[in-house]
């Protein structure tokens, strides 16, 4: 489904003890935790699945001090843009540090082109968010037509012959050709 990228997928606890058995391909698949507590059973699993070659997501909020081991293994770090969250703050103060030690940091959560703009400043690697589901319009001119007034005399035209020679003077002109099939 992803080719030669990276599968990102939403694990659970329970989902992390089953990864070896659900015969996920390591190499092409990042587990990402949910904010939980960490716990010894937690760490244990995460560090045999990145031994195995599985990366390791994990949010903004792994950036409190309590889950500097858990950050350790980790190769994704998701943040969400909201200004005002202490992850994204921490995050962006954290940036350079952690870029440093191989992180991929995803600013999640963008909304608008401004949001984006931003985050490219700040230097995140990867972006999530409804604006990039968004399509942008294109600008740009109309395409050139030479023969419009030609066809505008032949259109009032009848009798044997007119449709093949309004048919002959739209073949003709790529741009009368581009908008008529507009």
């Amino acid at each position: 489904v992803v080719g030669d990228r990276r599968a990102y997928i939403g694990a659970t606890p329970q989902l992390l003890a089953q990864a070896l058995a659900l015969r996920l391909p390591a190499d092409r698949v990042v587990l990402q935790l949910p904010a939980s507590e960490l716990d010894a059973p937690l760490l244990q699993t995460a560090s045999g699945l990145v031994r195995d070659g599985f990366g390791l997501g994990v949010g903004g909020w792994a950036l409190a001090p309590d889950f500097e081991p858990l950050l350790d293994l980790a190769r994704v770090i998701k943040g969400d843009f909201d200004f005002g969250t202490l992850d994204r703050a921490r995050l962006v103060t954290r940036r350079a540090e952690l870029q440093a030690r191989g992180m991929t940091l995803i600013a999640t959560g963008l909304q608008t082109r401004g949001e984006y703009d931003e985050c490219l400043r700040l230097g995140f690697d990867g972006f999530q968010g409804g604006y990039l589901a968004q399509p942008s319009g294109v600008p740009g001119r109309r395409t050139p037509t030479f023969r419009l007034d030609a066809l505008a005399a032949l259109l009032g035209a009848t009798g044997p012959g007119a449709f093949e020679e309004i048919e002959r003077l739209i073949c003709q002109d790529a741009g009368l050709a581009h908008r008529f099939l507009r």
